[in-house]
This record gives structure tokens, C-alpha cells and sequence, in this order.
């Protein structure tokens, strides 16, 4: 097959069916990474299950290296692009005079923190295939960054001759003109939206934050990694396995201490919260052993390894004799223990308008938009039982309409879509669609389970979905779905915004939280306009789900270093149980006076 844009013939185990399904994941703006590299992990096994090659011959394939680059790339951290690379220096070999292969392999040395070797690669991509564009993109940065700024301005142009007024190599004309470094060129999206949206992002967004992450991994400031671990007396340094490691003596043993970045990132890093974190380990390990005892009545376990990521949370893990078992007790980046939850249950209703539906197409759906392939279903009249990892799904057609007009009632909740009540009124049969978790983590529980209602919300007699207290417009639901594609959380999806007014005020409240191993969060008698106040705990939400927060009683929040708003848990008023009472911001964006 002809692979891309560059003219190159590329022999694969990939077929022209593999390789459409795989274009499927891309659309114009966006690509499914997570499902494109799920389909392929999926072929490659199916494959050597069934005979049809080895797995040595999947990893010296050069269509299938290519193609687990292009996603991994597009994952933009920095363990996707290591993977890239461990993925394209197998198959160097098969990459003479592909232009496409030097590019990628280029993009995620330097992101892995070799700029020079990516730089010697550029050179001889641009050799090898001159005509392949974004390789002169990539050369003209790191030219620039190694002080050739003529060799860059060369590049930039070499590559406007080839894609005349492209927005990449227009950027990186005026980065180069104005002397940014290389971090600063890097700093864009491909997309001109896209990049106008991520220079408004303010520093302590989530999306910002992973997009700097990233960037952190390219230079490595040496000067401050060594001044970091002379510091801190660390000794046995082990670096970009794909992570860096040392030995920290206890006294009585040692722990394997695992930083969870490259050495790059590493040196960007608070040298201060590091030993912050290594002065707590016996406090850590102390709090962390009792909770593991109190879960299990058992005490004879002994702490292994300590590892801290790039936000400074951190990760105890256990070993007990005679046991392969490993027990992991997780710090959030105050140090502050994160409570272990199942979440779930993961259930929900597809109201259909007629009392038929065809499992194929939810199977296909799962299959070609998100790149997950059911294990062990079984199909067998109006139910589905099927496997997802270790989790079990399971979907069956009722023929008949949701009993007391239960779905009618909480239709009427979604002050979003007028047409909610008449829509369920409407529907004569109900498919339940479930998802039991086996241990996962409720958030990736949570996704898998979106995907899958996504999936059943597209067939096509669906007039609503019934989850989190109220229904949903399917195509609504479809669309929001679209998010997980980028990265983000389909929150829209995943919990209902309730709203109300009362004499004091809004009062806004969540229903969906608890799935996700969290309390559900209200705002009392907010003095605002409604659109303000769900956009306030939708931000909240947002945070706590997509970073792992716990607020507990008592804790405080800030979108901003001034902001302090007070957590309280109390009765709740708008939801049953337990609810966290977030305080709104007054009118200049602070807690009330």
C-alpha cells in the first residue's frame, strides 16, 4: 500500500480493510488515538492467536509502526512518544526513503528529550525524502534551537514551497523571527482554532498544564537535575526506562523511588516538593499500611516501591510473602490519602420508539468508533452479555414502556431540551444497558461505559436516554461524547447539572457524581445568573474528575491564586445522602466576605 502523503510503498501485515478502519478514527480535526491504538493492539493479538504471523513479525512491520506512531504522537505525553520511538527504531531498517517514518521518529526523540538526535534524524530525513513537508517543520525548530537560524529560515521556506500558507510553518516563521525558543515554537496546535483556544487558556487549566508537561520533556536544564539530585543525596540514578529511578535507604531496607517523567521534566520540577514527599515516606507509610490492614485484617506486608508523578501525587506499593499480589495505596499532591472507591453502578436506559433493535450494530459501533471489540458476547434473543477488559456488559430490550411514567417525570428535569417530555411519552419499548466493574478504575469504567450508551443512543429508534435522574436528547448525547476523542471528559454526559430558584437565590446540584467514587456537589442560593452558577460546578466537577480530587469537609478550592472557596459536607438539600456544599464566588470572583 501507499502510505499517506509521502509516496512511499509500504509492504504490511495491514491490509486496505485494516488500514480503513484505522482511517476511521480521523476526521478533520480530530483523531481517536485510544481507539486507533486499541484496534491495533486488537489485530495484532487476533493475528498471532490465529497463526497468521508471529509477534515478532507485527513489530518489525513498518506500516504497523507507523501507524502506532501516528497515534502515539497525537497522544502528546511523554509516554506515548516513547512508545513511539521504541516502535520506529525497530523497524529503521525498512525506513529508507520514508519521509513520514523520519518525521515521527524525529517528533518523539525530541519529546523524549534527545533534540540532537532528532535534529541528525531531520537531516537525514530531508535527504532521504525532500519532498515529505513536515519533516523540513520539525528540522526548522530544532535548527533553531541549536542556533542555525538561517538553516531555519531555509526550512520554513523549503516547507511553504511544498504547502504554500500553512499555518504551522507561517507560526513557526514568526517564532523563529522573534527568537522563541524551542518550547515556545512547540507550544501551538496544528489547527489554527485550536491554537488561538490554547494561548487563551489560562496556566492552571488542566488542558494547558498537560500541553506544558509535554514540552517540559524536551531540553533537559542538566545544571538544575544535578543541583536537584545532589540535594536530595540521591545515589543509583536510573534514567528514561522510560522513567528515572533510584534506591532510597531506610534504615532497615530500601525503597525503589520512582519518578514517573523523563529526566527533562524531571528538571523543571520543584526540587522542594520532591523532598517534601521523601521527608513523609515513614507518615505516608505509617497511614497507608494501617488503611491496607484495616481492608484486609493482614499486616505482614512490606512497602517496595514509592513513586511521584509529574503533579506530585504519589503511589505506595506492597508486597506480602509468598504473594504475587501487589497493593497500592494512593497521596493525592497535598498528601492526603485518596479513598478507594468501585463507583458504579453503571446503568442506564435507551427509551426506543419501537420494540426492536439489532445487537450487530451496537458490536459494529463499539468496533468502529471507539476501537473496542466485546469479548465472549453472546447474543441470544433480546439480551447481550458480553466482556470489555475485565468488566462485564450487558444489554436487554424490554418490550414495553418504563412502568409508572417514571421516564416522562424526570424528562421534565432537562431544562435543556423542551421537546425531553413529549420525546419519552413517545417511546413504546427500553433497552437497559449496564456495565458491572470488576476492580477498574471508576473513571475508565465510567468512559467505557459512555461509549457504550453512545453506541445504543445511535440506533436508529432511539428517542432518549434516561441516566443521572433525567433523559437525554440522543443526538445531544452522541455529540458530547465526541469529546473523549480529544482527550477530554464527555461531563455533559457523565453527570446531570440540576438548577433551581428559590427565593435566596440558584441552587445547583449534580446527580452522577457517586459513580465516579465521588460525593455529589451543591451551590446554595447563589446571587447569579443561572448560566454562571452551572458553569461554576461544572468546573468543579471537571476538576475533581479529570485530576482524581478528593474534597473532603472543611477543604478549600481556587480557580485563581486569590480565590478561596470553602467545601462543607452537610444533609443535602436538592439530592438524598450526604452532599459537598461548594461556596459560590461573590461578584468579584472571591469567597463572601
Amino acid at each position: 500500500m501507499v502510505f499517506e502523503d509521502s509516496g512511499k510503498q509500504v509492504d504490511s501485515l495491514l491490509g486496505e480493510e485494516q488500514v480503513e478502519v484505522i482511517r476511521s478514527f480521523m476526521d478533520e480535526n480530530t483523531t481517536n488515538c485510544g481507539a486507533m491504538l486499541e484496534y491495533i493492539g486488537g489485530f495484532i493479538a487476533k493475528g498471532i492467536s490465529e497463526g497468521r504471523f508471529t509477534e515478532r513479525q507485527a513489530h518489525h512491520d513498518l506500516g504497523i509502526a507507523l501507524w502506532v506512531a501516528y497515534a502515539c504522537n497525537n497522544m502528546d505525553d511523554y509516554e506515548h512518544y516513547y512508545t513511539a520511538a521504541e516502535w520506529l527504531s525497530r523497524v529503521e531498517d525498512l525506513a529508507s526513503g520514508c519521509g513520514v517514518w523520519y518525521y515521527r521518529y524525529a517528533n518523539a526523540l525530541m519529546y523524549c528529550g534527545k533534540p540532537s538526535r532528532a535534529l541528525e534524524y531531520c537531516e537525514r530525513g530531508i535527504r532521504e525524502d525532500p519532498d515529505y513537508p513536515w519533516t523540513w517543520l520539525t528540522l526548522g525548530r530544532l535548527r533553531s534551537h541549536f542556533g542555525d537560524r538561517r538553516g531555519a529560515e531555509e526550512a520554513v521556506s523549503k516547507g511553504l514551497d511544498l504547502v504554500p500558507g500553512d499555518h504551522e510553518f507561517l507560526t513557526l516563521r514568526d517564532d523563529i523571527a522573534r527568537g522563541a525558543t524551542i518550547e515556545e515554537m512547540e507550544m501551538h496546535y496544528i489547527d489554527p482554532g485550536s491554537d488561538a483556544d490554547l494561548r487563551g487558556l489560562d496556566q492552571d487549566d488542566p488542558e494547558y498544564a498537560l500541553k506544558r508537561l509535554a514540552i517540559d520533556g524536551i531540553v533537559c536544564d542538566r545544571p538544575a537535575l544535578e543541583k536537584m539530585k545532589s540535594a536530595l543525596g540521591i545515589s543509583g540514578w536510573s534514567a528514561d526506562h522510560p522513567y528515572c529511578t533510584f534506591l532510597m535507604d531506610r534504615g532497615s531496607g530500601s525503597v525503589m523511588v520512582t519518578l514517573m517523567m523523563s529526566e527533562a521534566q524531571i528538571s523543571k520540577r520543584d526540587p522542594e516538593g520532591i523532598a517534601r514527599i521523601l521527608d513523609s515516606l515513614d507518615h505516608l507509610d505509617s497511614e497507608a499500611s494501617e488503611s491496607l490492614q484495616q481492608s484486609s485484617g493482614l499486616s505482614d506486608r512490606t512497602l517496595y516501591g514509592l513513586s511521584i508523578g509529574p503533579f506530585m501525587n504519589v503511589k505506595l506499593s506492597y508486597t506480602r510473602p509468598g504473594s504475587e499480589e501487589v497493593e497500592t495505596v494512593d497521596f493525592d499532591s497535598d498528601l492526603d490519602m485518596v479513598e478507594r472507591t468501585s463507583g458504579g453502578p453503571f446503568a442506564a436506559i435507551v427509551l426506543f420508539s419501537s420494540d426492536e433493535w439489532d445487537p450487530e450494530i451496537v458490536v459494529s459501533g463499539l468496533r468502529s468508533e471507539w476501537g473496542i471489540d466485546l469479548g465472549d458476547a453472546e447474543i441470544g434473543g433480546d439480551t447481550m452479555i458480553a466482556t470489555v477488559g475485565g468488566d462485564i456488559v450487558a444489554v436487554s430490550l424490554i418490550r414495553s414502556r418504563v412502568p409508572g411514567e417514571e421516564a416522562e417525570e424526570n424528562a421534565s428535569n432537562n431544562y435543556l431540551w423542551p421537546g425531553a417530555v413529549d420525546a419519552a411519552r413517545s417511546h413504546r419499548a427500553h433497552l437497559v444497558v449496564a456495565l458491572v466493574n470488576h476492580g477498574g478504575d471508576p473513571l475508565d469504567c465510567g468512559l467505557t461505559f459512555t461509549k457504550l450508551l453512545t453506541s445504543c443512543a445511535r440506533l436508529p429508534n432511539a428517542v432518549g436516554v434516561y441516566h443521572c435522574g433525567t433523559v437525554f436528547e440522543p443526538s445531544a448525547y452522541v455529540d458530547s461524547a465526541q469529546a473523549m476523542k480529544n482527550g477530554e471528559l464527555p461531563l455533559e454526559d457523565m453527570v446531570w447539572f440540576g438548577m433551581y430558584r428559590t427565593s435566596e437565590g440558584i441552587n445547583a446540584y449534580t446527580v452522577g457524581m457517586t459513580f465516579y467514587g465521588r460525593d455529589e456537589m451543591e451551590v446554595i442560593a447563589a446571587k447569579d445568573q443561572p448560566v454562571r452558577v452551572a458553569a461554576f460546578l461544572y468546573d468543579v466537577a471537571y476538576h475533581v474528575l479529570y485530576n482524581g480530587t478528593c474534597l473532603r469537609d472543611g477543604d478549600t478550592i481556587g480557580f485563581s491564586e486569590d480565590q478561596v472557596l470553602t467545601v462543607r459536607k452537610s444533609p443535602g438539600v436538592s439530592v438524598d445522602g450526604q452532599t459537598l456544599k461548594i461556596e459560590y464566588p461573590d461578584s468579584d470572583g472571591n469567597g463572601p466576605e
